[in-house]
């Protein structure tokens, strides 16, 4: 303890004597230059000077802050009103009238001087601390006192929100609260309300607020309110974080994982989450009828085979441009995968307005696109299903509208199907056949027949042509017809397509090794165009290998659509034709090539299509035709085979028209291997061939016991 000016007074004397020595020790001093260099001694815990050593001591002894940063309180002595005044005034911590002035008032005083001397130096190291954690913190500190309506907001929370025309302090809540985005403000105050009731441990928010240059940022707030014994938060704070860079690229994620990147539309999953909600409410009755448009471009695969990928995504942008208008602002459309798209159409007044809207989809695709400088027309087939009290999920509304989609493509295409539930049992009758016909293959069900190919001229058996058979132990003899549409589009097609070729080729050596090299006849197999990949060269060149007898025998028969999609100059075909197979067009005049194409194709020969066999009777176009392209063959050096034929008519007119090779039940139907050796021996063998023309073939009714059953054309291709 410091004393300045030493006490004359008696009773001065004696309330400072009785002071405890051990606890009290008094160095006087006899200026206030003296005295101010003694504060800085760390020992010294006060200042005690009589009120006659004047105001401006006082004042300089009170506001004199020590090199450690820590002020010393001052305790003045004095004699009347006026001394306190003055002295309280000047700073000092407390004063003391001489007239009551005891050791121990004394003690108590300067006891309550070093309290409050303790408390100052708390209060400002918390302030101390505050101070640097607010400057220090990327974050905004706010405190709201809801007494006073006023809240306290850090220079790192103006800075978030850009106001740089107002200091760090306490502000009218409007500053912030008028800040929140229209579109978060209900998410805000019911946060905030849900705190305050005390529902919620603490308050915390990621809303919008606009800054003062206009634009909007994504903040968080989090906070905490002081409870009064009532329950009545009348104090929170909390801190404000600038989350704008990491909640825009959360954003980004988001819109990335439902929507497509390529047309910008909704995704499949988008799309779900919208059909459940809407199916949802319509459950509840709470929304009117709604359906499910599932859309698919037809052809568009020839696009991308003859344009190339970049022109097929061009297409779709345009496409997806042109769906957009012909729906409402509160209908989805979303990009499903390929060029598959679906469209949720809500609130619909009737199931009219559905159709309306699918030939209002056919009609914008009327108008050509452009797409790379070329003039491309399209057509899409729609399918749709209506909401109906029957759905247990809404996924099963998007199944249905599939299966619609499925029937529409199955009826040529370029129109809308509703779905009807005898559309469902189809698809479960599909899938039941896919499951069997793949376990079918590995259970070696399935077989190969053959069908002799006539040579006209002489009614011998010239070559022959491999066709699979699909003999179930559940079904019975299953009709091509059914499995290989099927098996194309579930790409059973490549196993079974490989099976077929290895079957041939070793069929193809027992035939050598009976009759002979040059003797043999060839054998023509069909080549599916989902085959002609990369692969499928070496897995001819393996085949081949497996079976060299029959690499002189085995030709291959394409169909003439999928020579067009797949270009005839391909690598693929290309490959083939140099190990030296044979390539010849089925199905010749169904693919709309000119006959002038014909020539730049490197083929060893063609089959007339059966539909202008089966007319040319009747029809002297359909006879004109056959006559041309038999004329333009012969003058490529192409063999020519008629498909078809089953009547005598036919093959007579055939002949005339120098057609040199024929095909059809008027011969033979399909049989099995080893049934037709026996035919191929008494063919070579006999003076007759061993395969007479017969005037029609018989109907299934009357088919003899034990005879294959008679089908329509079929092979492993388109």
């Amino acid at each position: 303890m410091l004393g300045l000016a030493p006490p004359v007074d008696p009773v001065d004397r004696r309330a400072f004597a009785e002071l405890d020595p051990q606890r009290w020790d008094l160095t006087r001093v006899a200026s206030v230059q003296q005295a101010l260099r003694l504060l800085n001694d760390q020992t010294v815990a006060l200042c005690l000077l009589r009120a006659s050593a004047g105001v401006e001591a006082i004042t300089r002894l009170s506001s004199h802050r020590c090199e450690n940063g820590v002020d010393r309180p001052v305790v003045v002595i004095g004699e009347s009103a006026e001394d306190e005044r003055l002295s309280y005034a000047a700073g000092a911590a407390d004063f003391i009238f001489v007239e009551n002035l005891t050791s121990a008032l004394l003690t108590r005083v300067l006891i309550h001087a070093l309290k409050l001397r303790e408390q100052e130096i708390m209060l400002s190291r918390t302030r101390q601390r505050f101070a640097l954690a607010i400057a220090g913190s990327s974050d905004g500190i706010w405190e709201w006192d809801r007494g006073r309506g006023r809240v306290f907001l850090s220079a790192r929370w103006l800075e978030i929100m850009g106001v740089h025309d107002v200091d760090q302090g306490e502000h009218e809540p409007a500053l912030w609260f008028d800040r929140v985005h229209d579109a978060d403000r209900s998410c805000f105050d019911r946060v905030l309300e849900s705190h305050l009731e005390g529902a919620t441990p603490h308050f915390e928010c990621e809303f919008r607020a606009r800054r003062e240059d206009g634009s909007f940022r994504w903040l968080r707030v989090r906070g905490v309110g002081a409870r009064a014994a009532s329950g009545e938060v009348r104090r929170l704070s909390g801190s404000l974080t600038d989350i704008h860079a990491q909640k825009t690229s959360q954003l980004r994620y988001q819109h990335a994982a439902l929507h497509d990147t390529l047309t910008g539309l909704p995704n499949r999953a988008y799309f779900t989450r919208q059909l459940k909600r809407v199916f949802r409410d319509y459950v509840r009755g709470s929304t009117p009828l709604f359906a499910v448009l599932f859309l698919d471009l037809d052809r568009f695969k020839l696009i991308n085979d003859s344009l190339g990928h970049a022109a097929g995504d061009l297409l779709l942008t345009s496409l997806s441009a042109r769906l957009i208008p012909c729906v409402q602002a509160i209908d989805t459309i979303a990009r499903i995968g390929g060029d598959e798209f679906s469209l949720l159409l809500e609130r619909l007044s009737s199931e009219d307005d559905a159709q309306r809207v699918a030939e209002q989809i056919q009609r914008a695709l009327e108008q050509p696109f452009i797409v790379e400088g070329h003039e491309v027309v399209m057509s899409c087939s729609i399918g749709i299903a209506f909401a109906d009290r029957r759905y247990k999920q809404a996924e099963h509304m998007l199944r249905d509208a599939d299966n619609a989609l499925f029937a529409a493509k199955g009826s040529g295409g370029a129109q809308y199907r509703i779905f009807s539930p005898d559309m469902h049992s189809r698809s479960v009758s599909m899938l039941k056949l896919e499951s069997e016909m793949r376990r079918g293959i590995d259970a070696g069900e399935f077989e190969l027949y053959y069908q002799p190919i006539i040579a006209l001229g002489t009614g011998r058996i010239a070559g022959l042509e491999a066709l699979v058979r699909w003999n179930s132990p559940r079904r019975g003899m299953v009709s091509p017809g059914q499995f290989i549409p099927l098996a194309e589009d579930t790409g059973i097609i490549l196993g079974l397509g490989r099976w077929v070729l290895r079957e041939a080729c070793r069929y193809g050596s027992k035939l050598v090794e009976i009759f002979g090299r040059g003797a043999a006849p060839p054998i023509n197999v069909n080549v599916s165009r989902r085959q002609l990949r990369a692969a499928f060269v070496d897995e001819v060149l393996d085949t081949m290998d497996a079976f060299p007898l029959a690499r002189d025998i085995i030709r291959f028969e394409i169909t003439e659509s999928t020579l067009m999609r797949e270009g005839h100059d391909s690598g693929t075909l290309r490959a083939l034709r140099s190990m030296g197979i044979e390539l010849h067009i089925d199905d010749f005049g169904t693919g709309y090539s000119s006959l002038a194409s014909l020539a730049s194709m490197e083929v060893s020969g063609l089959k007339v299509d059966r539909s202008f066999v089966e007319r040319m009777e009747h029809d002297e176009r359909s006879a004109m035709i056959v006559q041309t392209i038999v004329s333009l063959a012969e003058s490529l050096q192409m063999r020519v085979t008629a498909e078809g034929i089953e009547t005598e008519a036919q093959r007579q007119a055939l002949e005339r028209l120098n057609c040199a090779f024929g095909q059809g039940y008027l011969f033979a139907r399909p049989m099995p291997g080893a049934e037709l050796i026996e035919k191929l021996l008494r063919d070579r063998e006999g003076d007759e061939p061993a395969l007479p023309g017969v005037s029609a073939p018989a109907p299934a009714a009357a088919r003899p016991r034990g005879a294959p059953p008679r089908f329509p054309k079929d092979r492993v291709k388109d």
